[in-house]
């Protein structure tokens, strides 16, 4: 009889560890959805051919190159830094996913691994709200990226004047908790 409630007690168990990585994995698909929509953006398709971007100047399809364009740098930058951030993000939780998911992982490195996934879900999620504010203020487009101890914010703008740096601040204490000297803001034209 002992042994058939051992054998259940494990059972228990392997079926409640597989319900949270299934729950940890709903998450990720979550949050890669979230962060997909943000760099996206609102658009209702994804442009695919030179007809469907616009283009600068009056360049007609025989002078342009391929399916090459004129770009903005800046915009190249967000993008770049966005997908940059979103690839190491998902890449800490993919490591972290791995020791959950390890038999040999003491329970302490487990519990630090969840700790972990919430906190890079928590950041992810501060981000992204933080860009969206951000916008809603006016601001062309910005990129934020929140450490353990410092937050930096890079803001597509021609001058970032005092108010406007204090807003910018405002908006990332409202995000992250983080104390004004924790927050770092940079201005890229």
């Amino acid at each position: 009889m002992k042994m058939k409630i051992s054998q259940f007690g494990k059972a228990r168990k392997m079926i409640l560890s597989k319900q949270s990585i299934l729950m940890v994995l709903a998450l990720v698909v979550v949050v890669a959805g979230v962060i997909n929509w943000n760099i996206r953006g609102n658009d209702s398709f994804i442009k695919t051919s030179t007809k469907d971007i616009p283009i600068k100047g009056q360049l007609s399809e025989d002078e342009i190159y391929g399916d090459s364009i004129e770009t903005d740098i800046t915009d190249d930058f967000f993008t770049t830094q966005r997908i940059d951030n979103e690839n190491s993000k998902n890449k800490e939780l993919e490591i972290n996913n791995e020791i959950l998911n390890n038999a040999n992982s003491s329970k302490e490195s487990k519990l630090k691994a969840e700790q972990e996934i919430a906190r890079i879900a928590k950041s992810i999620e501060s981000e992204n709200a933080s860009v969206g504010l951000i916008r809603a203020k006016g601001y062309e487009d910005a990129l934020v990226v929140i450490g353990q101890d410092v937050a930096t914010v890079i803001v597509k703008c021609p001058k970032l004047e005092a108010q406007d740096v204090a807003v910018i601040k405002d908006i990332i204490v409202g995000q992250t908790g983080y104390t004004a000297d924790m927050i770092k803001i940079s201005e890229m034209k």
